[in-house]
């Protein structure tokens, strides 16, 4: 009995915030098989299906900030994963406000609260969206000039969340901040609902059920041939805590990024060789002018700390995001 009671007290103590989206469910999954940790899931809505024995669930609404201070007591280190992840395919309407309200309290309480508590470590994800219009994302360029016009908004609440980040942690007596930059993330646990989901997800929807597979015609109306960079959720959770560890500033920031860019096309057509169509499947692509927004990350400063994330395993990662996405289907 003594034996298990100092072992209990010695294992970190992790809370994952927002263990039921994208990112937080990642981390849920590849934290619960470490017996080092004692992990506290925090969800808002939906409870996470992952049982573990080293997971405590708590559903609470972090946007108040005495929640903030409840689950957050005893924690060593915090993963921030909770609210919705805006990026440049967001457009901000009366519809989505009170979620860009709540997404800002939200943060701001957590950063707050975690240092008033001493929290050791506090991860949290900002955007690229941040980023004037350059043509390569340079940590140290993100607060030049203005955001691009058309994502002016969103932009300068990331700016403005980062800001207060760095003010917190250079104001806190031992909590330490990182801020993560990712590019486009996918994995399992994405949302692939067409109206609200993001380009990929949403071809990988339109693809898996088509229910022609000698003939099918898509009509991809983003501009397709413009690459950027995506990141698939479980590299994204891997970086974070491998940087949590080796990083010792009081603050720091990070573009995370795959060391090589795709378009869309070439995204699509990854999704119909899996899918085994034929070559009578067409796809239509909108001749409509673009403005280019290119997302590519400098991954340097990353890199400096012998970190990398390689594009060598992209098709593995698509094909479990299809295999994901089926098993939601076969579950209804």
């Amino acid at each position: 009995m003594a034996r298990t009671k100092k072992l209990n007290l010695l294992r970190k103590k992790i809370l994952i915030a927002g263990s039921s989206g994208l990112v937080g469910f990642n981390a849920l999954d590849q934290f619960s098989n470490c017996k080092h940790y004692k992990i506290l899931a925090v969800y808002h809505k939906k409870k996470p299906l992952i049982k573990n024995k080293n997971v405590k669930y708590i559903k609470t609404d972090l946007s108040k900030f005495k929640n903030c201070i409840k689950v957050l007591k005893n924690i060593d280190d915090v993963y921030m994963f909770a609210g919705k992840v805006f990026n440049k395919t967001d457009k901000i309407n009366s519809q989505n406000e009170p979620d860009l309200d709540n997404f800002i309290a939200l943060n701001l309480n957590m950063m707050k609260a975690a240092c008033l508590l001493n929290v050791k470590n506090y991860c949290w994800l900002s955007s690229f969206v941040g980023y004037p219009n350059i043509n390569n994302f340079y940590e140290k360029y993100y607060f030049d000039n203005d955001p691009i016009e058309k994502y002016q908004l969103i932009g300068t609440v990331y700016r403005f969340l980062e800001k207060s980040a760095k003010y917190y942690a250079l104001n806190s007596k031992m909590t330490r901040i990182l801020t993560l930059r990712p590019s486009e993330i996918f994995g399992p646990q994405d949302d692939f609902n067409i109206k609200t989901c993001h380009s990929f997800p949403k071809y990988i929807n339109k693809i898996v059920n088509s229910k022609r597979k000698n003939y099918f015609e898509l009509f991809v109306s983003e501009n397709y041939l413009n690459e950027k960079n995506y990141i698939f959720a479980k590299d994204l959770v891997d970086i974070s805590t491998k940087l949590v560890k080796k990083n010792k500033k009081k603050y720091d920031d990070f573009n995370i990024a795959m060391d090589k860019n795709y378009s869309l096309k070439e995204m699509i057509q990854k999704i119909l060789k899996f899918e085994d169509y034929d070559k009578k499947f067409r796809i239509k692509w909108s001749r409509k002018k673009f403005n280019n927004f290119k997302n590519n990350f400098n991954s340097s400063k990353l890199n400096s700390y012998n970190l990398f994330i390689t594009s060598k395993n992209i098709d593995l990662h698509i094909k479990e995001t299809i295999n994901y996405f089926k098993s939601l289907k076969n579950e209804k």
